[in-house]
């Protein structure tokens, strides 16, 4: 938010915070809302996982308090080249600075906005090339602006902000130092206050408020009222449900879209697919399924299969080859020493054992000679149990050479079972090689540790061959791509709408209630401004036939607008088709001014350039007697190159300072003060009695001049200021005054009781004192050439005491 309101900022800043309507409050005030408002568990946990916590929340303290504005100081920004020093009359009360177009006025007041903020709304939204001339033409590298502040604790604040040449207006070098020159880190609270109170208004600002749609003026005036946290709350939890709602559309659209891209196939797999997808079973498992399927769907039976083949181990095969011979060896070395007839024997050695135990044999039965007896058992057992070695060693290298050959058999088969494929024609190849292999293996004509070449060349034709087949699935399975591709999102999707889901009802119903606490918070806060904002327009309009309603805010989202409706005729109208472009001035100073004097507000301080735009003679009038008000508890400082103004505060009594700002015919700034009419004379009486080169008759004459005007136009403020307070017309006032012109005894009248009475003199007497009374008797005489003297300086020492005892302005001269 701008510092100085400026025009796209009065849509920023019209509406003004005047309860206690930072940020913090407000959350807090929902949070014990939302304490007592028995939702369910899963709905209050959403907001308070929204919703800033209670114990984290800033502090609205600003570390600033009671602010004045002490002076402002720029050089080589625009109109200003040389350096020039604006000092303002401090403490509370009401100045003009005045200055025609071009004088440089505006300058300085934007130059306050830049050092606070860093922009201004002049540039803030310019284009490009009217940003360019931001400094001044004469002067342009020696850029700096700098505000001088004062709390009433006595602390200062110097703000400053340089550019070095060829920097942008954004690319500023800060610098803040307190009292004793030391840099101060208080900027940042200081910034802070700024953007919740700013206490500038702009030559800008008035006009923006006629402009844009009534959606842009809601987004204007809504964060004024202290909701920006409840707002983002609402923000945050509004994106959370369109995420939910829109997971949930996204899958809901691809499942159709994947259904619609199936339509025209007729391959059993994608029928299947549709068939699953229809039933609404899992997005995930129905995409990893199809995504193995592919490859099949894509190639023939043999291409499937040799993708399928394992790979050959040749060092294994290297090894089992020469396994195979060994062995072979063995069984042929084992079959030529005849271990069949071992065999025979070895089982007639058993029988006679078994037979001569079982008989008791003591002779052998065939040769009848030999003697059967446990030496001949000894020595057959011996024979026999070397016979029965021999044989199994046989049957075990038998075994052996028959697993080592059909394991290889097997290697080999695995591509001679995959049968030929047209797209494939190296699967011929390998094919004829595995065949050629299994039938040497088989026949063993040599030895076989001589295939392994044969076995190489398999392995290279395998490898080959597979290399051609994935290369066939990449380029057939591009058909179904697409298909992967939307079953891949909506599977994402799908999971990402699964998780949301659970939560859809608990955020749409915190939704509504952040909405309902907006707007309750909302309408209480436009209630408490809408009285301030309707008083001080109605000073303004200066008219009871057209009254201003209360401003409303309604909707949200692309709903949102503002209400400015008013009654005349007794008839409601819409205010901007019926107000004339000063009325809407008016109403932007209507609604700027209660927010820049929120009592929260450090800043003790209003600056506003140029508020009179287009304004008629008696809302001139009616600004003049607002100021005045805002002036008795603040600094008001008004840039204006319309004189209407200061001649209104004038005419209305109003006490204020004057400040002239001219352009010399070298392009240098005068800055003087402005005296008021009774001060100049009071000033004048004071010189005059100094002045020893007039003769004494001259000089008594004179200083009684001087003196009696000093009364009379002090008489004639307090009237207008007192009779302003008290409603009368300017007219009215006006015609009194003159009715006063040849009488200073009419004008304290005027001055003192709001009437002119003849017996003024005597009251003024009675109630403070005959040497008042014999103060003005005086002064009348010296005025025409009394003869008598007096001393000159006790005239001007008494007249001081007889008006502040009178009118009680404590002027000094």
């Amino acid at each position: 938010m701008c510092f100085l309101l400026g025009a796209e900022a009065i849509t920023a800043t019209a509406v003004g915070v005047l309860l206690v309507m930072d940020s913090t409050h407000c959350v807090i005030e929902a949070l014990d809302q939302l304490a007592s408002a028995g939702l369910d568990s899963e709905i209050e946990d959403v907001l308070l996982e929204y919703l800033p916590d209670r114990d984290g929340l800033a502090s609205s303290e600003f570390g600033w308090s009671d602010v004045f504005i002490e002076s402002i100081f720029a050089r080589g920004y625009r109109g200003i080249a040389d350096g020039q020093n604006l000092k303002l009359p401090p403490g509370p009360g009401l100045a003009f600075v005045v200055g025609l177009n071009g004088a440089g006025k505006s300058s300085f007041a934007e130059a306050a906005e830049l050092a606070l903020t860093g922009t201004t709304t002049r540039w803030d939204k310019a284009q490009k090339d009217a940003r360019e001339n931001w400094r001044n033409i004469v002067n342009p590298s020696k850029t700096l602006v700098r505000v001088e502040l004062r709390e009433t604790n006595g602390s200062v604040a110097k703000v400053e902000r340089h550019w070095e040449e060829n920097i942008e207006l954004d690319q500023s070098q800060l610098s803040v130092k307190d009292n004793n020159g030391s840099a101060t880190d208080r900027f940042n609270g200081l910034a802070e206050a700024v953007r919740q109170y700013p206490p500038l208004l702009a030559d800008r600002a008035l006009p923006k408020l006629t402009d844009g749609k009534l959606s842009e003026l809601f987004d204007a005036f809504d964060p004024l009222l202290g909701l920006e946290d409840l707002d983002e709350t609402q923000r945050n939890i509004n994106s959370q449900v369109k995420e939910i709602r829109s997971a949930t559309k996204l899958a809901t659209g691809l499942k159709k879209e994947v259904l619609s891209l199936c339509e025209s196939s007729t391959l059993p797999e994608i029928l299947d697919l549709r068939s699953k997808v229809n039933d609404g079973s899992n997005a995930g498992k129905i995409y990893d399924d199809f995504h193995r399927q592919v490859p099949a769907i894509a190639v023939s039976q043999p291409v499937r299969q040799c993708l399928g083949l394992d790979p050959l181990d040749l060092e294994e095969v290297k090894h089992r080859l020469a396994r195979i011979d060994e062995t072979v060896a063995k069984v042929e070395d084992e079959s030529r020493k005849g271990n069949q007839t071992l065999t025979r024997v070895a089982d007639l050695l058993e029988q006679a054992l078994q037979l001569q135990e079982d008989e008791q044999l003591t002779s052998c039965p065939v040769c009848e000679t030999g003697q059967l007896n446990q030496e001949w058992r000894d020595k057959t057992a011996i024979t026999l149990k070397t016979h029965r070695s021999l044989t199994a060693a046989l049957k075990e290298n038998q075994r052996l050479l028959q697993q080592e050959l059909h394991q290889l058999q097997t290697l080999l088969e695995q591509t001679t079972k995959i049968g030929f494929s047209d797209d494939l024609p190296e699967l011929e190849a390998a094919s004829k090689q595995a065949q050629s292999l299994l039938r040497s293996i088989s026949s063993r004509d040599s030895n076989l540790v001589d295939l392994f070449s044969d076995f190489e060349l398999l392995d290279m034709q395998i490898s080959e061959t597979q290399t051609a087949a994935k290369r066939l699935v990449e380029n057939n399975s591009e058909e179904f791509k697409p298909l992967l591709d939307l079953l891949d999102s909506w599977r994402k999707a799908q999971q990402k709408s699964d998780e949301l889901s659970p939560t859809k009802r608990s955020h749409e119903k915190a939704l509504t209630w952040i909405k309902s606490e907006i707007t309750r918070q909302r309408s209480i806060r436009l209630e408490a401004i809408n009285t301030q904002i309707t008083n001080t327009w109605q000073k303004f309009s200066g008219s009871d036939d057209l009254k201003l309603d209360p401003l409303e805010l309604t909707g949200s989202t692309n709903r949102r607008k503002v209400s400015l409706t008013c009654q005349t005729g007794g008839s409601e109208a819409n205010a901007r088709s019926i107000f004339s472009q000063g009325q809407l001035h008016a109403l932007a100073l209507s609604i700027f001014l209660p927010r820049a004097t929120h009592k929260g507000s450090p800043f003790k301080f209003l600056l506003i350039d140029d508020p009179v735009q287009s304004f008629d003679e008696w809302k001139t009038d009616g600004l003049a007697s607002v100021l005045e008000e805002l002036a008795q508890t603040r600094q008001v400082v008004v840039f204006t190159h319309d004189e209407r103004l200061p001649k209104a505060a004038s005419l209305l009594g109003i006490t204020a300072s004057v400040i002239n700002i001219t352009r010399n015919e070298d392009a240098a700034l005068t800055i003087t003060k402005r005296k008021s009419a009774a001060t100049q004379a009071l000033k004048e009486a004071y010189i005059m009695s100094k002045d020893e080169q007039l003769s004494p008759d001259a000089k008594v004459n004179i200083v009684a001049v001087c003196c009696r005007a000093a009364i009379e136009s002090y008489a004639i403020e307090r009237y207008r200021h007192k009779a302003n307070q008290q409603g009368t017309p300017i007219e009215e006032i006006e015609s009194c005054i003159k009715q006063s012109e040849k009488s200073v005894w009419d004008k304290i009248s005027l001055g003192l009781y709001c009437e002119i009475d003849r017996g003024t003199a005597q009251k003024v007497e009675t109630s403070h004192g005959q040497e008042h009374r014999n103060l003005i008797t005086t002064l009348n005489k010296k005025s025409h050439h009394d003869p008598q003297a007096a001393e000159v300086h006790d005239l001007y020492g008494r007249t001081r005491k007889t008006i502040d005892k009178l009118f009680t302005l404590n002027s000094q001269p």
